[in-house]
């Protein structure tokens, strides 16, 4: 196994999620390269819960978790249990590649060579805008 994952991996298996009604899977925006990043959506809940991942493109594991997840999400239950409940009670958002240029080249930085971690404050790269704009317009509670 190899620990790097790019986009055109990424984009692979949000083809075959898609096929998933429980899933809503929306390009949200474009890194600085302009490659597309995606929102994935599950659960119809009060709560709201927030996850991304891959924010430092070298940093591929929490992507690979996130498929973990939505594999887990997508397998049916013999009877209601903690799957059930879980999109019963929350909806749950993921941005699964925030970085896809980062990804691309197995490095931690953007293609603006900007740590998307540290631009929280200053927001000059577009992946740390879209980021923020996505957790001010859904108000996570999680």
């Amino acid at each position: 196994a190899t620990k790097r994952f790019k986009q055109q991996d990424l984009d692979r298996i949000l083809t075959k999620l898609r096929i998933d009604p429980r899933f809503e899977i929306k390009p949200v925006g474009k890194s600085f390269l302009g490659k597309t990043i995606y929102l994935v959506r599950i659960g119809q809940g009060a709560k709201k819960v927030l996850l991304w991942s891959q924010m430092h493109g070298d940093e591929s594991t929490a992507t690979m978790a996130l498929l973990d997840i939505f594999n887990y999400l997508r397998q049916e239950e013999k009877e209601p249990g903690f799957r059930t409940r879980l999109l019963q009670e929350c909806t749950l958002y993921f941005i699964p590649m925030l970085n896809p240029d980062g990804a691309e080249l197995f490095v931690r930085r953007n293609a603006q060579q900007i740590d998307i971690n540290r631009d929280a404050i200053f927001l000059q790269s577009p992946e740390a805008r879209l980021l923020k704009s996505i957790r001010d317009s859904l108000n996570p509670d999680f």
